[in-house]
């Protein structure tokens, strides 16, 4: 049995690879000259929750972040991906040792 596409789904399937390519070079970009932005980027894409009101003032210069309260959320943010990434592992361990 043969199968063909036809020119809708032959330009979606062309369309989805250039995306994806252009995605993971941009990124592989991004992780070689820019490894702050990369972090970022990792940050925000593994986040589940939508960003909270003072995080979305603080990005639209509504609200200025002083220097103790910018600490104190890097603070909690990367004790909170700590403890995540901890969990992650040890369900990782307890699953590949059954």
């Amino acid at each position: 049995m043969k199968y063909s596409l036809n020119s809708k789904q032959l330009l979606l399937l062309f369309t989805n690879i250039i995306f994806h390519k252009s995605i993971a070079g941009l990124v592989r970009h991004i992780k070689t000259h820019f490894p702050a932005m990369y972090r970022l980027y990792i940050i925000l894409k593994d986040r589940t929750k939508p960003p909270t009101d003072d995080e979305l003032a603080i990005a639209s210069a509504e609200k200025v972040l002083d220097v103790e309260a910018a600490n104190a959320y890097l603070v909690e943010v990367v004790s909170g991906n700590l403890l995540s990434m901890f969990a992650k592992q040890s369900q990782e361990n307890s699953v590949s040792k059954i």
